[in-house]
């Protein structure tokens, strides 16, 4: 017999949603892009068992220009997000790289399977969908960047398959510190009620509950969010349409995020006890936003327990979590500047 469905979804008004209305609201967000790009299903076998990863591409202009980085820029999204998210980011990026963006296993369009309920588990499943995707995808080396949750995930992908990576981007990443002896202490005493009423429950589950309301239940909690992409969406709250699709379906690694996380936040698995262990070779950028929950003291602790590698810390002014749309110029002036610190090319004159 299947597992139950999560408590709160059992009584959630009728959710209105697919993944065509999913596509349709993907669609309208790459819309606004000016980069000539395409979005195809990337099949990938894991453990004898097919599933379709939804990709993006650019296609790269011809002749690519003498400064055009050779090796591919991917984008790997955070909790709850989808490869749409990057939109202001696609446009100055494929100036200097071939950017590739992809719906993580058990997201957006991607297939959704059932995760393990085992951190370690989980943890191993997201590594090698990402790891069968490269292989399918035929990408020797890339420059790998992951935003939040999708940073928890690139670095544990560095740790196993550091040889396919040229330079790893952090981007205000969820996982590194250790969990606190007493973290209920620093906490705000609405935080922690709101916390232990919603524990049952997978994350997006009331967002789920809200039905077809969802979106403009989303709007009226997240009211910055249009803020943030009005400069590059004809209609700036698309934006709560496409993010509530990516969520209305079937949770998958919402439940993977859900198992990976002690309660409060705190990582089961952190990554500052492992991450020194990455090949001294792979360069590591972080870009932390000024305000954010995410313990932006953490590159500079790796720093120290990875001498003779590099590693860069940047932090953007007033910005908050979602740091690559908050200040995009900046945020997308520091990731081409990656470009500068490989090696060089071979020109031709």
């Amino acid at each position: 017999m299947p597992p139950s469905r999560p408590l709160l979804n059992r009584f959630s008004l009728r959710r209105q949603t697919s993944f065509e209305r999913l596509a349709h609201y993907e669609r309208l967000m790459l819309s606004s892009l000016s980069t000539p790009y395409e979005v195809y299903m990337m099949p990938i076998l894991l453990d004898g068992v097919s599933y379709n990863i939804n990709t993006f591409e650019t296609i790269p202009p011809e002749p690519a220009p003498a400064d055009f980085c050779e090796y591919p820029l991917v984008l790997v999204h955070g909790f709850g997000g989808g490869l749409g998210v990057f939109v202001k980011n696609i446009d100055p990026l494929s100036a200097k790289y071939k950017v590739i963006a992809l719906d993580v296993l058990g997201c957006g369009k991607s297939c959704r399977p059932r995760f393990p309920t085992e951190p370690e588990a989980a943890e191993d499943l997201l590594v090698e969908a990402l790891e069968a995707w490269r292989a399918a995808m035929g990408i020797e080396k890339m420059i790998l960047l992951g935003h939040s949750f999708g940073g928890y995930q690139t670095t544990a992908y560095a740790l196993r398959y550091p040889q396919y990576i040229k330079h790893l981007i952090l981007a205000d990443p969820w996982g590194f510190p250790l969990r606190p002896e007493n973290p209920v202490l620093s906490m705000p005493l609405w935080l922690r009620v709101m916390s232990n009423v919603l524990r049952p429950f997978s994350p997006l589950a009331l967002l789920r509950a809200f039905g077809p309301l969802g979106p403009r239940v989303f709007e009226h909690i997240r009211p910055d969010l249009k803020e943030k992409f009005a400069d590059k969406l004809d209609q700036a709250r698309l934006i709560y349409y496409y993010l509530y699709h990516l969520n209305a379906l079937r949770p998958s690694a919402e439940l993977a995020f859900q198992t990976l996380t002690h309660p409060y936040g705190w990582a089961k698995l952190p990554l500052i006890t492992r991450a020194p262990a990455i090949d001294p070779e792979v360069p590591i950028t972080f870009i932390y936003a000024h305000h954010s929950s995410m313990d932006n003291r953490m590159g500079g602790v790796l720093k120290l327990l990875r001498p003779g590698s590099r590693v860069d810390v940047n932090i953007i002014p007033h910005t908050t979590h979602h740091v690559y749309c908050d200040d995009s110029r900046q945020f997308n002036d520091h990731v081409i500047r990656v470009a500068d610190f490989l090696e060089p090319r071979i020109t031709y004159v």
